[in-house]
């Protein structure tokens, strides 16, 4: 399994697939907005930042907007 930047390096040119999205932890889907925005990935805390060219698609059958509303899933993802 992979951790961190890996999930994108590894999806380099390509599409990754986020199944269940709603279940992301919160500080894992403010990695992934950074990373929508961005479309940068970091390895550490002190290395530089790479550009990863990436597709990100997320699914879920969870009820987005109720998980919104109770703090659960970030608004901004969500948008």
């Amino acid at each position: 399994a992979c951790e961190g930047p890996e999930f994108f390096e590894q999806a380099a040119g390509g599409t990754l697939f986020l199944d269940h999205v709603s279940e992301l932890p919160l500080d894992w889907q403010g990695r992934l907005v950074r990373f929508l925005a961005e479309r940068r990935v970091r390895r550490d805390k002190l290395g530089a930042q790479e550009a990863t060219d990436v597709r990100v698609i997320g699914a879920t059958e969870a009820p987005l907007s109720e998980l919104t509303a109770a703090k659960q899933f970030r608004q901004d993802l969500f948008y």
